[in-house]
């Protein structure tokens, strides 16, 4: 098309349009046709939402740091991550359908074998685990740290205090006060006293 051609063209040039708009000549990209996300599409959204407010709900109870150690070398940011470990926990409407799944905590250190959980008489909590000598990384004075969760909606992580337990110590004794009588889904990890390392959480259902 000849240069004086084109300046007297309107309509429709391949990918653009060609318009007048008070005596002047516009060139513009045609609006591209968007379809509305599938149910697949809106399902993986749903999840990568509470994938994200569970984020923030690990940055809340101090764990973001482990993740980002974990993710070192590997991925670009500790949240990836974190997607990558938790998306399998959540189901189309972005709630959490198994909390077996879900990981607050990358796995950087091995957890003590054996662990077990019962409760007491007195309504109290007696966490027991074995110490194994051989377990790589592990260090006696490892600190136990125990979080709580409400239920398939809620994402927040509850601290408990367990009074400075360590692993050497092969178990620890805590309450659970009334106001967290309805957070029946409880995680134990034990974290490294020198820097961002940790085991994986363990879960029960209390």
């Amino acid at each position: 098309m000849k240069m004086n051609d084109l300046f007297n063209w309107h309509g429709k040039l391949g990918d653009y349009i060609i318009c007048n708009y008070r005596g002047q000549k516009y060139i513009r990209r045609k609006p591209r046709i968007r379809h509305p996300p599938t149910s697949m599409q809106k399902a993986q959204q749903e999840r990568m939402t509470s994938v994200g407010i569970f984020y923030k709900a690990l940055k809340d109870a101090g764990l973001s740091p482990y993740w980002t150690e974990a993710s070192k070398g590997k991925l670009p940011h500790g949240y990836n991550l974190v997607v990558k470990e938790n998306m399998p926990a959540f189901q189309a409407n972005g709630e959490i359908c198994d909390f077996t799944k879900l990981q607050p905590t990358p796995l950087l250190l091995p957890l003590p074998d054996n662990m077990q959980l019962a409760q007491e008489d007195d309504g109290s909590w007696l966490l027991q685990w074995t110490n194994t000598s051989c377990l790589p990384g592990a260090a006696e004075d490892d600190l136990l740290r125990v979080f709580l969760m409400r239920d398939a909606e809620s994402f927040n992580l509850v601290p408990v205090n367990t009074g400075n337990a360590c692993r050497g110590d092969g178990e620890a004794r805590f309450s659970i006060g009334e106001a967290l009588q309805n957070y029946p889904h409880l995680y134990a990890l034990f974290c490294s006293s020198t820097g961002w390392k940790c085991t994986n959480s363990r879960y029960f259902i209390i």
